[in-house]
């Protein structure tokens, strides 16, 4: 794997490089950049897999960066850099494609180590099909659909089963996952998504319209179209059929539940990156409501603007009380906020457990602070001859 550091704070860039043992890891550092403008230079220069990209940059920012890769359709995975009080930029970062972000302030290696391994196993896993060999059938097939995921549409006419008209994303995870894997030894574990994919791919090689694609060892997508159904009514119909068949058949033959997210309907290739984004956000409910198996997009109440900003303030206010030791403060904000996020359902889980890591990181380097004033005091006090 290749990777760009992009900040304006040589600091900083020193920094990601010592974090991690990134040879060890099977990473090649292609070089740094300090602003927007030299990073897009770079990107094409060195092709990377993964640029790390600050936000706030002279020049060129991050999201300006993120439009660009985007317009031009650079094959690179983007990972956002932002400090805590960054949560705006980074919902549009995220709009734009971003892979994941990290608020700099709290990065480590576990986080870093954690981020590669999201990625191999998410980008990774498409491109092993292309490697066994061009002549392997849906070898190429797979490409595509996971093209079309990101917006390059292209032969899917062609390659695919795929035509326009009432179309949907599906995405469906394994409920309880790491819970399920314990099932299997850590040889055998790669049985289960070959099983699940062979099950479902079973279950829908007849039917009309819809293709399948493992996009890592716990999620799937599946695309369907109706073009020969004019109402919508009956094409969600279909959609919920196939939805059934493939839950039932995993329950049955693989003995595991699944969660699914549905997106509205699109009427054509070019709506299939909205739909996937769609669904992702109607799986991420799941958070929310752990015993429900089914979401729909079209059924999430849409935030307004306010929600989102009186969730930065509650962030905001959390920061301030815990710098300035005012822990009751903190303690009414904290479970004020967690009350909003409950009605609210404003906030995916991945950016929840953010927030928490990095109040966390503050409480913590407030203890160090706390602590090298108590060793500074005691070293005066020695000096001073006390006891």
């Amino acid at each position: 794997m290749r990777i760009l550091i992009v900040d304006d704070e040589p600091l900083v860039r020193i920094g990601i490089k010592s974090a991690i043992d990134w040879e060890a890891q099977g990473v090649d550092i292609v070089g740094e950049a300090g602003d927007g403008e030299e990073a897009l230079r770079m990107i094409t220069e060195t092709v990377p897999d993964v640029v790390l990209l600050d936000i706030k940059m002279p020049k060129m920012d991050g999201i300006e960066v993120l439009r660009a890769m985007k317009e031009r359709q650079l094959p690179v995975q983007a990972v956002v850099l932002s400090s805590f009080d960054d949560i705006t930029y980074v919902k549009e970062a995220l709009k734009l494609g971003a892979f994941d972000y990290f608020h700099k302030p709290d990065m480590n290696e576990r986080e870093l180590t954690a981020m590669l391994k999201s990625i191999r196993e998410q980008f990774g896993s498409q491109q092993a099909p292309a490697r066994t060999g061009a002549n392997v059938p849906g070898s190429r097939k797979e490409q595509i659909l996971y093209d079309a995921l990101q917006g390059n549409v292209h032969d899917l006419s062609a390659e695919t089963g795929l035509k326009e008209g009432n179309m949907y994303v599906v995405l469906f995870k394994i409920k309880d996952y790491q819970a399920v894997i314990k099932r299997y030894t850590k040889e055998t574990e790669s049985i289960l998504p070959n099983t699940v994919q062979n099950v479902v791919g079973e279950i829908l090689s007849t039917e009309k319209e819809v293709e399948f694609l493992r996009l890592n060892e716990q999620l799937y997508a599946v695309f369907i179209s109706n073009s020969e159904l004019k109402s919508l009514l009956a094409s969600l119909t279909r959609v919920n059929k196939m939805v059934q068949m493939i839950s039932s058949a995993l329950k049955r033959f693989v003995n595991i539940d699944i969660v699914l997210g549905i997106s509205d309907w699109f009427a054509d290739f070019d709506g299939i990156s909205m739909g996937y984004e769609q669904a992702g956000r109607a799986l991420s409910q799941q958070f929310y409501h752990p015993e429900t198996s089914i979401f729909y997009y079209q059924h999430l109440r849409q935030k307004s603007e306010s929600v989102y900003q009186q969730a930065d303030v509650y962030l905001s206010q959390m920061k301030s009380a815990l710098r300035e030791e005012a822990n009751d403060r903190f303690l009414e904000l904290l479970s004020t906020w967690e009350k909003f996020l409950e009605q609210e359902e404003c906030m995916e889980e991945k950016d929840v457990r953010k927030v928490y890591e990095g109040l966390k990181f503050i409480v913590y380097d407030r203890g160090k602070r706390r602590q090298a004033k108590r060793s500074r005091a005691g070293r005066s006090c020695r000096l001073a001859g006390n006891p």
